[in-house]
């Protein structure tokens, strides 16, 4: 059983969602526009998304830049986030200097949906840049094993938001993130009984990132989840927007 709308908000009243999308998104049945996305954060009380076009992810880079930098200049409370397809030529360490001097706050990788292996080489050198120019990343995983191969992938340097972690995942995750003081997991698969309250209690309030997945996926789910994990209000706050905020270095 969910919450009602805005209850996280009461207790976090400058809530960040890390992990938004939108645009085309063919697994998706949820209205999946902007707007739709505009209404659901006024709805649940989020005052900033981190979001990209889905057009970045499925079709292309540059086009779905283009429109996530049109709806975040026309919506302040939206911060541009981008992806790159380590399959595509173009996806270089020199668009990824570019894509940090645009402005864009969170480099987004959607392997399984773009079918390339986190064990690319093309991929490491993504993102040894990325953390060279100080630009986060978040990456999609959803199966065992495959948070070890980015491990071993991109080591230890350089923030990374591992995305999809479950239940099932979250052992793996915990030991990766044992010896990566960067890397943080987001909340939007944490659905799980006492999962989020177990992994802040190993890992750190500091190391969980609040996201949802809006609109593909509720925003209710995810703020239940934390709600439920009924944590310190300092660690609630430190989930819901501190961390993001550091992360995306949204004060600078």
């Amino acid at each position: 059983m969910t919450t009602e709308p805005g209850a996280l908000a009461a207790i976090a009243p400058d809530l960040i969602d890390i992990s938004t999308l939108f645009g085309p998104w063919p697994i998706a049945s949820a209205d999946m526009t902007a707007a739709s996305l505009l209404q659901l954060m006024a709805r649940h009380g989020v005052k900033r998304a981190c979001t990209l076009s889905t057009l970045a992810v499925l079709l292309d880079a540059a086009i779905g830049n283009t429109a996530t930098g049109a709806a975040c200049k026309e919506h302040s409370e939206l911060v541009p986030a981008t992806s790159l397809d380590p399959t595509h030529l173009t996806a270089n360490a020199a668009a990824v200097r570019s894509l940090k001097q645009q402005g864009f706050r969170l480099l987004r990788f959607y392997p399984n949906i773009q079918g390339w292996p986190v064990t690319s080489v093309a991929f490491a050198g993504l993102a040894r840049e990325a953390a060279a120019q100080g630009l986060p990343i978040a990456v999609q995983v959803d199966r065992p094993g495959m948070v070890s191969d980015l491990a071993r992938t991109v080591g230890g340097t350089g923030d990374v938001i591992l995305v999809g972690i479950d239940l099932r995942l979250a052992t793996e995750a915990v030991a990766a993130l044992a010896d990566k003081p960067t890397w943080s997991i987001e909340t939007s698969q944490l659905h799980a009984t006492g999962l989020i309250a177990a992994l802040a209690e190993q890992l750190g309030a500091d190391r969980l990132v609040f996201g949802t997945g809006a609109p593909a996926q509720p925003v209710a789910a995810a703020a239940t989840a934390l709600l439920r994990a009924a944590l310190p209000p300092g660690d609630t706050q430190k989930i819901a927007a501190g961390n993001a905020r550091r992360i995306l270095k949204l004060d600078a």
